[in-house]
């Protein structure tokens, strides 16, 4: 079995199953300032599921919420796409 921890990070409180490996961190000053704090801690080991270029650059694994691996060729895309949404 896996042990991983889990950070749920957002800009609001957010309803999530208990768990001992799960912490919710609320960054209630917006929704840019709560990515910001995911680029700052990100590690080359970490998963992000989260459309955030930055982390890339750090060397995460970038996933969507969909499970869709993003890569430096195509996160690019999926911002331009969700734009027009």
């Amino acid at each position: 079995m896996y042990s991983l921890k889990v950070f749920l990070v957002s800009n609001s409180r957010i309803r999530f199953s208990e768990s001992g490996r799960v912490e919710l961190i609320v960054e209630e000053r917006g929704a840019d300032v709560a990515d910001d704090l995911v680029v700052e801690h990100v590690s080359e080991e970490d998963i992000v599921i989260l459309p955030a270029s930055e982390c890339l650059k750090k060397g995460a694994l970038v996933m969507g919420n969909t499970g869709k691996q993003f890569d430096e060729y195509n996160i690019g895309a999926h911002f331009f796409l969700e734009s027009y949404a």
